[in-house]
């Protein structure tokens, strides 16, 4: 005959376990001691920027900005919904994937037609670029205002 788990133990058990699973996903993520420096520039772009800015970001998690800092941003590794966004899309990926080599000046050109704020980049990526001086920077990030 078999023997069955009576019905409170099999609550009991499955409450244990949720309550564990729950322990380690109830952190919040840019609590996390890994996203340390990312929350630093997410708080410091909600308390300086308009809520209507727009970021080029190159490098950074777009995601953060939109989700936490609730920005705009130019593109991200987001689907577009629909045909016609696909090929904006596939537009402005190609302007990030060959923005390595771009100046303040190509920046400022690419703004003209998109309608962005501000840069989000790495400081390897943006030293000797430009001839500004970043408006907030950490140890790997620099922000740069086109305003």
């Amino acid at each position: 005959m078999k023997k069955y788990l009576p019905i409170y133990q099999f609550i009991l058990y499955n409450l244990i376990l949720v309550l564990i699973l729950y322990n380690f996903t109830n952190t919040h993520p840019l609590d996390m001691e890994s996203y340390k420096e990312e929350k630093i520039i997410i708080n410091w772009i909600t308390n300086n920027t308009k809520s209507n800015a727009t970021f080029f970001v190159k490098n950074f998690n777009t995601f953060m900005i939109r989700a936490f800092a609730k920005r705009a941003v130019f593109i991200d590794s987001a689907w577009p919904f629909n045909e016609s966004a696909l090929a904006e899309w596939k537009v402005r990926n190609q302007i990030i994937n060959n923005s390595s080599n771009y100046n303040y000046n190509d920046y400022l050109s690419i703004r003209k037609k998109y309608s962005f704020e501000y840069l989000l980049l790495s400081t390897k990526d943006s030293n000797n670029l430009f001839s500004i001086e970043p408006i907030f920077t950490t140890q790997n990030w620099a922000i740069y205002s086109l305003n």
